[in-house]
């Protein structure tokens, strides 16, 4: 009983694949360059500056029916920013400016919902809307007091949860290839800090131009 309806099963997916005007599935790489800032709830804020970063990925797309379908990969990111403050979080005897830097690397693994328009001429539009599960790969935090480097503690989650939400446009090249350009926006919902002598809150977001290529 099993191994008829695994048959039927494996004809009906091969009976659509045949069918099917259009191409299940995609594979690809990213490229994409933009800015990340840091959000905080630090108190004696005064300032909070965005860096530039460059992110890249893997892209694997896999379509129910024409437009429609699942996204997935990998991504390399990074999140970065830094933030003044004017008040002494450690215990040193030192007053004026403190500045933290915060540089962040995380591999993202994405799983969101693909909508694209049909082709009119070669290009499409598309919109996808995915949760990013972030795994920290390394960390750096420089504290700086009147530009003078301080010791830093601060520890960060492992895991980082984020809504990622793109635009985009899709141009068809080589029969069943297409170049992608897309605004992506992944913005970091839940603190990512998990200790130290800095008691506060942390989220970290970017906005990239994203730009790739799926066979």
């Amino acid at each position: 009983m099993k191994k008829t309806i695994i048959l039927s099963l494996f004809f009906i997916l091969l009976t659509l694949s045949v069918k099917a005007q259009y191409k299940p599935f995609q594979f690809g790489l990213k490229f994409s360059p933009g800015f990340s800032w840091i959000k905080t709830d630090m108190k004696g804020l005064e300032r909070v500056s965005n860096e530039f970063n460059i992110n890249w990925g893997f892209v694997g797309d896999f379509y129910f029916v024409e437009n429609y379908g699942l996204s997935t990969g990998f991504d390399i990111i990074s999140v970065k920013g830094s933030y003044l403050f004017d008040n002494n979080p450690l215990e040193v005897p030192s007053a004026g400016e403190w500045r933290n830097d915060i540089n962040l690397k995380y591999v993202q693994i994405p799983i969101g919902l693909k909508m694209r328009t049909s082709k009119v001429g070669d290009f499409r539009i598309f919109g996808e809307v995915a949760y990013g599960l972030g795994i920290l790969l390394s960390d750096k935090t420089t504290t700086y007091n009147n530009d003078i480097e301080c010791v830093n503690d601060m520890k960060y989650k492992n895991i980082r949860n984020a809504l990622i939400v793109k635009l985009g446009m899709e141009l068809i090249v080589l029969k069943s290839s297409c170049v992608t350009a897309a605004l992506s926006l992944n913005d970091n919902f839940t603190n990512i800090v998990d200790g130290g002598s800095f008691d506060h809150n942390i989220k970290g977001s970017s906005i990239n131009f994203e730009i790739g290529f799926l066979f």
